[in-house]
């Protein structure tokens, strides 16, 4: 294994220097030092992702500001929502951005996603191209109609359709795709 003052190229590699190094420690080795240092570059990771990343469409920040400020608690103890969630269930914009990027990449025209909380995913899968089309199948009515209030006011929320219920049941439902047009490119 590499020490720890070599130069490490990639970000997996140098965490794992560092906490290798930590764990067989040896005369005059300080453990702290290296756990530290891997913990400095994990808290770093994300805000630089996230500045890195290309910005949120107006109507996808209006969902993650909406999510995070929601009182999920609240909204379960008087019987609204059939779950107790919390803002941490929703997808990172690092996530969306990628979710967005591989719908792009694979000009994804059907797109199926199973479970889709307050919608922040789904809208920016819709956004990926113009021939985007999203089903999101979703359990909870309160998530449903939270989600089709943000559809409504996006320029996007016309090539998605949620379908209310259990994904079981709804799958079961759905047809064979027996041609291109009716498979989905992504789910």
């Amino acid at each position: 294994p590499s020490k720890p003052n070599e130069q490490q190229f990639g970000l997996i590699d140098t965490v794992q220097t560092l906490l290798q190094a930590a764990i067989e420690g040896g005369a005059g080795t300080d453990w702290r030092t290296y756990v530290s240092q891997a913990l400095d570059i994990c808290k770093g990771l994300k805000p630089y992702l996230e500045a890195m990343s290309s910005q949120l469409s107006p109507a996808c920040q209006a969902i993650a500001d909406a999510t995070r400020n929601t009182d999920w608690t609240a909204l379960h103890a008087a019987g609204e929502t059939r779950g107790l969630y919390h803002d941490g269930m929703m997808t990172t914009q690092i996530q969306g951005q990628m979710l967005n990027f591989f719908c792009s990449m694979l000009a994804a025209r059907r797109i199926l996603e199973v479970g889709m909380f307050t919608g922040f995913s789904t809208l920016c899968m819709a956004e990926a191209s113009p021939q985007s089309r999203v089903m999101a199948i979703e359990f909870d009515p309160y998530l449903v109609s939270v989600a089709r209030e943000h559809f409504d006011r996006s320029a996007h929320g016309d090539k998605i359709e949620v379908v209310c219920g259990d994904a079981l049941d709804v799958l079961s439902g759905m047809d064979v795709a027996i041609n291109d047009e009716s498979r989905f490119d992504l789910i």
